[in-house]
């Protein structure tokens, strides 16, 4: 009797684990799904993709004129042009009111 209980638990147990996994798929499935997807500009989002460009752009001036020419401060600027797409993103998958 023990051994075919201990044998329904784990049958359980791997059935809950294998429903959490397929949901975790499916999660990752649909933030795929809405992070390719085309998502047009609605009222008001230009001009947040426009202050984020004109804050990050004063941000670059002042990299390029406390730092000296070298590979960090590449990165920087580079890291920085990631901020604004990510910043960009943000507004157009999930807006803001």
């Amino acid at each position: 009797m023990e051994d075919e209980k201990s044998v329904e638990q784990r049958t359980c147990e791997q059935s809950v684990e294998t429903l959490a996994e397929e949901k975790g798929k499916h999660n990752k499935r649909s933030q795929v799904e809405h992070a390719f997807t085309y998502h047009p500009p609605k009222p008001g989002q230009q001009e947040k993709y426009q202050l984020i460009r004109e804050k990050a752009k004063e941000l670059a001036f002042a990299i390029l004129d406390l730092t000296p020419e070298c590979r960090e401060q590449s990165i920087a600027l580079t890291d920085l042009e990631k901020v604004i797409m990510m910043a960009n993103a943000a507004i157009a998958r999930h807006g803001l009111s």
